[in-house]
């Protein structure tokens, strides 16, 4: 009710007439020339030149492939070594007029200042001189 069966075979079975194994007749051989031999030879000798080349063929297009990436790899590098040195030059650029900018503003609050101080001490020196 509900579980698995299972058939435990315990020896191989017994067959009362094996089956007999015929060996292949053996048509009668037809002579083989030196010529077929050397053909079939030289084509087989093609075969693989055919082969090994179409092996280098691929091979040196894979290597093409890769300088050509390397290339574009290379080509990416270099604009963007670019666009950083541009953009840091102007970012320094810009640095440098604020600097400069701020330096002006600077020394015109100090003459400004010492205007100020000259217009006290002119007041001051009236004032002393008055009384």
């Amino acid at each position: 009710s509900g579980g698995l069966a299972f058939d435990v075979i315990l020896r191989p079975p017994i067959m009362e007439n094996p089956p007999i194994v015929l060996m292949k007749n053996h048509s009668p051989s037809r002579e083989i020339s030196q010529e077929d031999i050397n053909k079939k030879l030289k084509e087989a000798e093609d075969r693989r030149l055919a082969l090994e080349n179409q092996k280098l063929q691929s091979v040196q297009k894979s290597k093409e492939r890769a300088a050509e990436a390397n290339q574009r790899v290379q080509d990416l590098n270099e604009s963007f070594i670019k666009e950083v040195e541009k953009k840091l030059n102007e970012k320094m650029e810009v640095s440098a007029e604020m600097k400069t900018q701020q330096i002006r503003i600077l020394q015109e609050k100090l003459k400004e200042h010492e205007q100020h101080i000259r217009d006290i001490r002119q007041n001051k020196m009236m004032n002393q001189s008055m009384s």
